[in-house]
């Protein structure tokens, strides 16, 4: 991202439609990539889908080195439930169409308390866990915050 680029917190509706298509219907919070969300009238669905980040830098990265502490340092005054890496990205509609590596980027996917951060810091704390990974050589990671109920079963 350059540095002259203005952001702002999403709108109401990408708050609320971002994540469609994931079961526990997350509310958006911030989000680092710069590509403009567009909302999907009902018949023209198109879903958000996680999946498992297979081959990547970060996956060392984050399990063995300071990567992770750095970015828990990031998070501290963060009401924080979880932090995942995984690819996120859309569903296709023909499995013959999917392409692993460009539709679902690896992304850092922080999960915070509902109600625990407005978004103007949400967005400051993504941006830094963005410039964070920079550091380590990870250019291609986007960060992404949502609220998040823990629910004990």
């Amino acid at each position: 991202m350059e540095d002259s680029v203005h952001r702002s917190p999403p709108s109401e509706e990408e708050r609320h439609g971002y994540f469609r298509g994931l079961p526990s219907r997350p509310i958006l919070i911030a989000r680092t990539s710069t590509d403009p969300w567009v909302m999907h009238e009902n018949f023209h669905c198109v879903y958000k889908t996680l999946s498992v980040v297979r081959k990547h830098a970060i996956t060392d990265m984050w399990d063995t080195g300071p990567l992770c502490r750095d970015i828990m340092e990031c998070l501290e005054n963060v009401e924080m439930i979880g932090v995942d890496i995984l690819r996120l990205g859309y569903e296709h509609l023909s499995k013959l169409d999917e392409d692993e590596e460009s539709d679902k980027p690896v992304t850092m996917l922080i999960s915070v308390k509902k109600d625990s951060i407005d978004l103007s810091n949400g967005l400051a704390i993504v941006l830094r866990c963005q410039e964070i990974l920079r550091t380590y050589g990870l250019e291609d990671v986007e960060v992404e915050m949502k609220e998040a109920v823990l629910s004990f079963l």
